[in-house]
């Protein structure tokens, strides 16, 4: 299994990737979730990480915005 899926995703290791490396999980983690699902396989704890991941996703982009 991808280690980009098996993550934790923490602020602190959030912070640390760049834009390219938090997209790219995103759709990693959204891939796993759908695979997941059409196994009838749990996906909580995926969707959780997922969260965390997106949410980082809509601060950069409004930090982006407040600095037009």
């Amino acid at each position: 299994m991808d280690d980009i899926v098996m993550r934790r995703y923490t602020r602190q290791l959030l912070e640390t990737l760049s834009e390219t490396e938090v997209k790219l999980t995103e759709r990693a983690l959204i891939r796993h979730i759908n695979s997941l699902r059409s196994n009838s396989m749990p996906t909580y704890d995926f969707e959780v990480e997922l969260c965390y991941v997106q949410d980082e996703i809509q601060r950069r982009r409004a930090y982006s915005k407040s600095e037009e």
